[in-house]
């Protein structure tokens, strides 16, 4: 989101879930761009197996997402759960839906089996 396209590469052998989820936590809730876009919704809210904050994406962050998604005739929704003790997501979901009810945009994801290490 606003910034240059490239990707971030991180090695999934051998790396705990937290670690290879943490470039998502820092970019979206710590000192990324959307960073002061993010409010907090409250905290200890049980998802996944582990005790997580709920952060939702303000107005000001929506239009950003749909800025940068190029998708701006569209009803947003961004919420992010993320670890209480480790700080990283364990669920997103980011919506974009169209004036029809269509989905036009949508990511979403669930990190189960939080302590597994990846093969």
């Amino acid at each position: 989101m606003g910034g240059s396209g490239s990707f971030i590469s991180y090695p999934a052998t051998g790396t705990s879930m937290a670690d290879s989820f943490a470039a998502v936590h820092d970019v979206l809730l710590d000192d990324g761009p959307l960073h002061p876009g993010w409010l907090h919704q409250g905290r200890d809210e049980q998802k996944n197996g582990v005790t997580a904050d709920h952060y939702q994406a303000s107005q000001a962050a929506l239009a950003e997402l749909g800025s940068a998604a190029d998708v701006t005739a569209a009803t947003w929704s961004a919420d992010i759960l993320d670890r209480t003790n480790g700080g990283y997501p364990v669920s997103m979901a980011i919506i974009g839906t169209a004036a029809d009810k269509s989905t036009a945009y949508e990511i979403l994801f669930d990190i189960t089996n939080v302590n597994d290490r990846l093969t």
